[in-house]
């Protein structure tokens, strides 16, 4: 995609994290090759300059702004997971500290740092929180959410 973009083939893009763009194209932000519409998240990262919209900011009413948690809601899917991935486990006869401990690991944050990779993930009690929200939509704001994707 950022191949047909160089050259012309096509005029953008949708889904691409935030963190991709930062390390395999970090010149394109430099030199203001791209412009970015919208965050597609339902936070912003730090770093994303304050005049791009969250695509939350963009909807016309409330129920219109609860469709995101449902449309990126799925990067909280692995809640189901989570008491587990949280939960020390034993490895190769030594503790392994789960999901948590990964994320704060100085090992693990110096490699990810090295190629230029950012450790931000949620805490559990986010994913907590965005799950909570999900389960909390309104059954008439779901059918017109699937309605939407079907056409």
């Amino acid at each position: 995609m950022n191949l047909a973009i160089e050259r012309g083939e096509v005029d953008g893009r949708c889904g691409w994290s935030w963190d991709s763009i930062k390390s395999t194209r970090p010149e394109w932000l430099r030199d203001k090759k791209i412009n970015l519409l919208a965050v597609f998240s339902l936070q912003r990262a730090a770093d994303i300059p304050a005049e791009v919209p969250l695509i939350s900011d963009l909807a016309a009413s409330d129920e219109q702004r609860l469709d995101p948690a449902h449309s990126y809601g799925g990067a909280g899917v692995g809640a189901a997971v989570l008491h587990v991935a949280r939960r020390p486990r034993r490895s190769q006869g030594r503790a392994a500290g789960g999901l948590d401990a990964t994320m704060a690991d100085p090992d693990f944050i110096a490699e990810t740092t090295k190629v230029k990779l950012e450790v931000n993930p949620a805490t559990g009690a986010e994913v907590d929180r965005l799950l909570a929200e999900v389960y909390a939509t309104p059954k008439d704001v779901i059918e017109k959410a699937k309605q939407a994707v079907r056409n």
